[in-house]
């Protein structure tokens, strides 16, 4: 990905305002694309459609929401479990999507 931003900071030609669109449709593709190759990097759990062979079990520790922030050219990736007030507890065999609150 590091290639990818380098292209677009320096190979960039924009003749228009569709060019310009595009640039940054690019660039938000990337930085999207980062974030969920590093969450999903970060999560050492099986879960739902996200399955790692070093990891094939549910844990427990990973019932919650990691977010994701740029600053100072690198991700910052933080856990934090946002729906507790609300009760939601991982059930074994439960594959629904909960409401989030």
């Amino acid at each position: 990905m590091a290639a990818e931003r380098e292209r677009l900071r320096t190979d960039l030609l924009v003749s228009g305002p569709t060019d310009l669109a595009l640039a940054f449709e690019d660039r938000n593709l990337i930085d999207v694309g980062e974030a969920i190759v590093e969450a999903a990097s970060m999560r050492t759990e099986s879960r739902g459609s996200h399955f790692r062979r070093d990891y094939p079990e549910r844990d427990q520790d990973w019932l919650t929401n990691i977010f994701v922030a740029r600053g100072n050219g690198h991700l910052d990736l933080r856990r934090e479990w946002v729906a507790a007030d609300c009760g939601w507890t991982d059930q074994p065999g439960d594959g629904r999507i909960k409401p989030w609150g």
